[in-house]
């Protein structure tokens, strides 16, 4: 998974600060100066480890932060490790030589803002989700997406149900101790409850796939749709930081680009239950 290295000017830290934040929803992992520094700590070693440790280097340009040695010391370290350099062109100014003829992402329009932080994000080998960058801080809306699953009168779900996704890639035979499951007839785990039926396929030691039925919602009428963002709601899964990439009637597609993760919602058959599965075989596809 890709991680990011933010150099910048404090004078220019509220956008720094917004655009860790955005690569953050976006599934990057940053490293900004207070994060990662404890008082005492040589700096120079310490800013040598962190951006050693990471796939990429971002340089938030603007007339003060090419002035600064700060920036300086860091990009150098930088162009010293195997770390990808990705330019950001916060405020016109002078390109430092070391950067003259890379190609760098335009900020310097906040109209043009989102075109700009795809380019960054998409270069840096991730499929950008523009309802994670939309939706903004996950803990402001996440109360609605609650307040859809109470409306539809969904249980709240609490564990094991609760964010089934976190199984996909676990041992088994962990689970099966800790969530009390039952392996059926294939080998695979079984939980259920008087809420919900987990299914959870097994391959190898690891299971690769969960599929959740929500019983209060059966028997589901195909002809009469659903509300997935509800359903989700749930399992507290906001639906908000997830990529919509298909929507018929009886079957919702996402995709959880944090995770790399296919999500579907959907009923089978007719007179059967709303199904919430997650897996990351098809993810992208």
């Amino acid at each position: 998974m890709p991680s990011a290295f933010l150099s910048y000017s404090h004078l220019d830290k509220p956008f720094a600060t917004k655009l860790a934040a955005d690569l953050e929803r976006q599934g990057i992992n940053c490293w900004i100066d207070e994060s990662g520094v404890q008082i005492g700590d040589p700096l120079l070693s310490v800013l040598g480890r962190a951006i050693g440790k990471m796939t990429d280097f971002v340089v938030v340009l603007s007339p003060t932060s090419i002035q600064s040695s700060w920036v300086a010391k860091e990009l150098e370290i930088a162009l010293s490790r195997e770390v990808r350099i990705r330019p950001v062109l916060y405020k016109p100014c002078t390109l430092p030589l070391s950067l003259i003829g890379r190609t760098y992402a335009d900020f310097t329009n906040p109209r043009n803002y989102r075109d700009a932080f795809s380019q960054l994000v998409n270069g840096m080998g991730v499929v950008f989700n523009r309802r994670a960058l939309d939706a903004g801080d996950p803990s402001e809306n996440f109360g609605k997406v609650i307040g859809r699953a109470e409306a539809k009168f969904y249980p709240l779900l609490s564990k094991p149900f609760h964010r089934p996704f976190q199984y996909v890639g676990m041992r088994a035979e962990q689970l099966e101790e800790q969530l009390g499951a039952s392996r059926n007839e294939g080998g695979n785990l079984v939980v259920e409850s008087d809420d919900c039926r987990m299914y959870l396929e097994v391959e190898g030691a690891f299971v690769s796939y969960v599929e959740v039925d929500l019983k209060c919602t059966a028997p589901h009428e195909m002809a009469r749709g659903f509300d997935s963002q509800a359903v989700l709601g749930a399992f507290s899964i906001n639906a908000e930081q997830l990529e919509l990439v298909r929507k018929r009637l009886d079957f919702h597609t996402y995709y959880d680009h944090l995770r790399k993760l296919k999500i579907s919602v959907c009923c089978y058959e007719e007179g059967m239950p709303i199904t919430a599965a997650f897996g990351a075989k098809y993810y992208g596809m």
